[in-house]
């Protein structure tokens, strides 16, 4: 019998317990949660490139490597630049930003650190330059 009140009486606080609570300000999401930030393939990156017309491309090699060639109209910011940091601040974090390397490790890195600094979609080209030729896409000589 003792058992059976001390149950009854538990009931209320365990249903208490249980009832779903109010999300704070600070746990909702963050500008960088909120953020675009995705690995593509050369042909979606081509495509989702030519479905954003105000869109930003973006090699993050090194002047040796982009002598080799470049994706058409990309704009050229050397991740081993001392200034990279404040190179990428430069740009507009409220347009689409593709960005690229030789093997699409450094430009993942560039992609993290753009998603940090607020951009707000950012997207990396899976395999670099390297997959993007072998799918059969446009290189220029810079």
């Amino acid at each position: 019998m003792i058992r059976q009140l001390i149950l009854l009486a538990m009931l209320p606080l365990l249903a208490g317990a249980c009832a779903q609570q109010p999300v704070s300000p600070s746990a909702a999401s963050t500008p960088d949660e909120a953020a675009i930030a995705r690995h593509i393939d050369a042909t979606s990156f081509s495509t989702l490139m030519a479905e954003k017309p105000d869109h930003l491309l973006v090699d993050v090699r090194s002047p040796q490597e982009t002598a080799q060639g470049i994706l058409p109209q990309a704009q050229q910011i050397n991740f081993y630049d001392a200034d990279f940091s404040e190179a990428l601040q430069r740009l507009p974090k409220d347009k689409p930003v593709f960005v690229y390397c030789r093997s699409g490790n450094r430009s993942g890195q560039a992609m993290d650190q753009m998603k940090k600094m607020g951009f707000r979609e950012v997207y990396n080209l899976q395999g670099g330059i390297g997959a993007w030729s072998a799918a059969g896409l446009p290189i220029v000589r810079p």
